[in-house]
């Protein structure tokens, strides 16, 4: 029950065995405001209560909360409600899909919260008029304009406007607004100046100085000496002279923080992002035994963000951190970076030493794992996933290969850099098989590009998906050679605006990952364009990154891929709107304008003690931003305690735009002397010229795959058909078949204005091998369902799925697999099952035996007399539900290592298996099934026992964490209900 005195709530929390009844604030927290607490509510009366929002037009998700995220209230526990304005809405306490705000126009609005009858406290939500005043002109008495139209992708103009007060000032003052509709509430303007501390451009192009300007000032925003999350300290401010993440998070999250310093930030303040960095890294909990077969007990760990299923291995992206170490690592000098390769040797060795033993498969060579960042698992897996999170846990994703790669890469430089020749060459070996394990499994060669990710555990074959950091990544870290580069970079789809994050779409879901441009992705793209030289696919790149940070007066987190907005309105559906958040000033986003700069246009690249400088300047950027310029300069960037001075000298004649190329380079002087190839450090003083003379044109024929859409248009060539389903109709008869019911879902069939699909076909796999391709289905407006019949050989695996491609070759992702095979499961109730907990009964939540939350420290169990009859493979798995946190948070997956014996008490074999969370369905807790591991085993009798290793909860700078594994304890746990034995392939 909600009972309140003034504007708090009651808790009851348990301290020192006394329960203590504590008041806590409640909060309007949602994609308005960052989910954060910015919005407490007051009083009004004794039992009402009231905050107030002002919005522009969006779909945004919200929930009323406490600042520690203990307890969450929502209107429907089981799916987003869209509010209707002045309807009552009794509220519920649930951790579940948040309640939505709808609105086509900006507006302030107020939430009412009344608690006349406090068992069924209800929200209110209504419209507030209010004028909003006289705008101001932030252009009046400058002494130079410039505007710049941008056509809309419905033919409108926007117009952007820049100013400064005196172009010959040291540090110039500037002023830029736009027409276009901001995401936030705000001035449709922005002010800020030059900073004498940074490094400043000069172009003879307003514009281009300006964003360059507006970037740097959004780095200095994201510079803070305290960070926060409600998730952490009770919200409370951490001291951290760090980077946050964005004007709407207030916390160090590692990818981001990764990625940001590759792409700059780690040149432009090197010390923060050691701070950053360091921030993410942790030692083990003194209060909690680790097992002993945890790598470097007594050393560091870097941090995998709380995230799906429970976070680490589930998600494996931690290594990103690699990518941010190496930049910074390049940036330092004398004892700094003396002291950090000691910090990043210990994180980084023991990170990837325990990886490989959770997360890496050595039957393809690939590390499992999550894709990185694309951490909302409805947004960019089947639908299916969420009630099986496994089957993701299992899968291999390239981005996070590439991070693993280089991760182990880094990894072996600083061991050879700290004289241990046994380890560097040890982890080149790691290095180089696994960038032959992703050209191997992941490389597509009929779509020239990578696939973005894998199926899970029996099935496992790369999917039809595909996503534009990952391909960049694998160009940058020379994953791809040569010629795949060139071929990735003509073959992505791109929009009208840029290059989407993934393709093809998901249909039913909102924007954010899907259907979305993010800039730092993009940066990694450019990146990879100007490295392979391929200017159709550069040129987009600078298109999409000064767009976006030019009409949105911000380098804003993400926008709709195909109108390039921050908020793109679906009318026809409103919960497919978005982005669904959307941040001013991201950390990486800003990162990615500062990167399109300083390392693409004037072409700084750094390695250990030396730079060398390619600026990639096309005949599209030439003649857009410095066609009266005579050479363009970047002035007083600081490397290593000296300033560099960079001036780029154009040609004379600049070409018109329909020939395409880049400008050659002709001569690169330091101080004055020619210098071929690299600049070493030793050579420059405390202040160098560096000038750079660029040559003829290089001609270039490239090009990239454009997808002709409308922004909302509900067209197959756009999106991905919906995964089909499986169904095993029959027993097995005599000849060994079994007969399969293939339900094929039209993924537009619910909205008459929808294109549908057409000439869908069919593929049916069968241990992750073909067995039936391109079989053309018939569709209609319901539910087809196709019958195939399937040979199902008797003691082998026989796990089918099943894809569906379009007319436009736009694939599925697979069904869930349909296992028709012979397998053993000795549940906890069976006598060959021992264990120091004992076993709970079945009752109307779980209709099944188990042992409640087991897994603590003190805690075995152990399963005996396992017969395999014949030598064969086979895949074990525990029997679990996991409820310590939601699926999409939490730092309590399960991790347990499995070690098994023989007759006469050998391990025969081992490895560490995942329990990620699970749903509840109306209060059923089903049976799920860990990933599995695999032996091959001679016929025998055996036994398991399951044994601790360690998650996230482990780790010190998790002992804050509000939920499960935090303020409490490390949690490891799980109801465990049995051990399942199967053939495997």
């Amino acid at each position: 029950m909600l009972g309140c005195d003034s504007t708090k709530i009651k808790e009851k929390t348990n301290l020192d065995n006394k329960l203590v009844q504590t008041e806590k604030m409640l909060y309007l927290r949602g994609a308005f405001n960052g989910w954060g607490t910015a919005n407490p509510f007051q009083a009004l009366s004794a039992n009402q209560y009231r905050t107030e929002i002002e919005v522009t037009p969006g779909n945004f998700g919200f929930k009323v909360a406490t600042a520690d995220w203990s307890q969450e209230w929502v209107v429907n526990p089981d799916a987003i409600e869209i509010i209707m304005l002045g309807k009552a809405y009794t509220l519920q306490q649930h951790k579940a899909p948040e309640d939505a705000l709808f609105t086509a126009q900006a507006g302030r609005f107020e939430f009412i919260l009344d608690f006349n009858h406090a068992d069924k406290p209800s929200l209110v939500v209504n419209k507030v008029v209010r004028d909003s005043g006289k705008q101001k002109d932030p252009h009046q008495g400058r002494t130079e304009t410039l505007s710049v139209d941008y056509r809309t992708f419905d033919n409108k103009i926007h117009s952007v406007v820049y100013s400064v007060a005196d172009k010959q000032a040291p540090l110039r003052q500037f002023a830029q607004s736009t027409t276009a509709v901001l995401r936030d509430i705000g001035p449709p303007y922005a002010e800020y100046s030059e900073l004498a501390d940074f490094p400043r451009v000069s172009t003879g192009n307003l514009e281009f100085d300006a964003l360059f300007a507006l970037a740097i000032n959004e780095m200095t925003y994201l510079s803070v000496a305290q960070i926060n999350d409600g998730n952490y300290n009770a919200g409370k401010s951490i001291d951290c002279d760090c980077f946050k993440t964005g004007e709407k998070w207030a916390y160090v999250w590692t990818r981001d923080l990764a990625y940001a310093a590759d792409l700059n930030l780690a040149l432009l303040d090197p010390q923060r992002v050691v701070n950053s960095l360091k921030f993410k890294t942790s030692e083990f909990r003194k209060d909690n035994k680790v097992a002993s077969s945890v790598y470097g007990k007594d050393g560091l760990q870097i941090i995998q963000d709380t995230g799906s299923g429970g976070s680490w291995p589930i998600s494996t992206d931690r290594v990103t951190w690699a990518f941010g170490a190496e930049r910074v690592l390049n940036s330092l000098a004398g004892d700094a970076r003396q002291a950090f390769v000691l910090h990043a040797f210990d994180a980084l060795r023991n990170t990837i030493e325990n990886d490989r033993v959770a997360a890496f498969d050595p039957i393809d060579g690939l590390y499992t794992g999550e894709q990185s960042f694309l951490d909302w698992r409805e947004q960019t897996y089947a639908t299916w996933i969420v009630d099986d999170l496994t089957y993701m846990a299992s899968s291999k994703a390239l981005s996070t290969n590439v991070a693993h790669y280089q991760a182990i890469k880094l990894t072996a430089a600083l061991a050879e850099e700290l004289n241990q020749p046994h380890l560097a060459n040890k982890y080149t070996t790691w290095a180089k098989a696994l960038k032959v394990a992703i050209n191997q499994k992941l490389w597509i060669k009929e779509q020239g590009l990578y696939s973005s990710l894998t199926a899970g555990h029996f099935a496992g074959l790369p999917l039809n998906k595909f996503d534009w950091l990952g391909q960049s990544l694998a160009i940058m870290t020379g994953i791809a050679e040569p010629q795949q580069a060139t071929k990735i970079l003509s073959s992505y789809p791109h929009g009208p605006m840029g290059a989407p994050v993934i393709f093809p779409q998901q249909p039913n879901i909102p924007v954010y990952h899907n259907r979305a441009l993010w800039p730092f992705v993009t940066a990694y793209g450019l990146s990879a364009a100007t490295k392979a030289k391929h200017v159709a696919a550069a040129d987009e790149a600078y298109k999409t990154l000064i767009r976006g940070a030019a009409l949105n007066l911000s380098n804003m987190e993400n926008l709709e891929w195909l109108s390039g907005q921050a908020m793109w309105l679906q009318m026809d559906i409103p919960a497919e709107s978005g982005p669904v958040i959307n941040s001013k000033y991201q950390l990486w986003s800003v990162a990615a304008y500062l990167n399109l700069v300083i390392d693409n246009v004037f072409g700084l690249k750094q390695e250990k003690n030396k730079l060398k400088f390619e600026p990639f300047i096309t005949q599209y950027l030439a003649n857009r931003f410095f066609q009266q310029a005579k050479q363009i300069q970047l002035t007083n960037l600081s490397y290593k305690g000296k300033t560099l001075d960079i001036t780029i000298k154009l040609p004379t004649q600049k070409l018109d735009d329909k020939e395409a190329g880049y400008y050659s380079i002709q001569q690169v002087t330091l101080n004055g002397v020619k210098r071929d190839g690299y600049i070493e450090e030793g050579s420059l003083l405390a202040s160098n010229e560096i000038v750079i003379t660029l040559g003829q044109l290089i001609a270039s024929s490239d090009s990239v795959t454009l997808v002709n859409a409308l922004p909302g248009e509900h067209t197959p060539k756009v999106y991905a058909p919906l995964e089909p389903s499986l169904k095993l109709l029959s027993d097995t008869s005599k000849d060994g078949t079994k007969t399969l019911e293939v339900i094929v879902r039209d993924d537009y069939a619910d909205n008459s204005n929808r294109l549908h699909s057409s000439d869908l076909k069919l593929t049916l796999y069968r241990n992750g091998r073909k067995t039936i391709e391109d079989q053309s289905i018939a569709i209609t407006t319901q539910a087809k369902r196709n019958l195939v019949d399937v040979k199902y050989i008797v003691g082998e695996a026989n796990c089918y799925s099943a894809t569906i491609v379009n007319q436009f070759g736009n694939h599925s992702h697979q069904s869930y697999p349909i296992c028709v095979d012979v397998y053993q499961e000795i549940n906890v109730d069976d006598r060959r099952f021992t264990s120091n907990k004992s076993v709970q009964q079945p009752n109307s939540n779980q209709p099944y035996h188990y042992v409640a939350s087991w897994g603590a420290v003190d805690d075995s169990a152990a399963f005996n007399d396992i017969t395999i009859d014949n030598q064969s493979h086979v895949a074990f798995q525990l029997a679990y539900h996991n409820d310590k946190h939601v699926i999409g948070q939490g730092i309590t997956s399960g991790v347990k290592r499995l070690v098994m014996r023989d007759a006469k008490g050998t391990i025969v074999s081992e490895g560490v298996v995942q329990l990620p969370h699970g749903k509840a369905k109306q209060g059923l807790k089903p049976k799920l099934y860990s990933t599995p591991i695999q032996a091959f085993l001679p016929a025998g009798v055996y036994s398991i026992e399951v044994q601790d290793f360690f998650n996230m909860s482990y780790l010190t700078k998790n002992q804050t964490f509000t939920s499960a594994g935090g303020l409490t304890g490390a949690e490891n746990q799980f109801d465990l209900i049995g051990l399942k034995i199967s053939p495997s392939f």
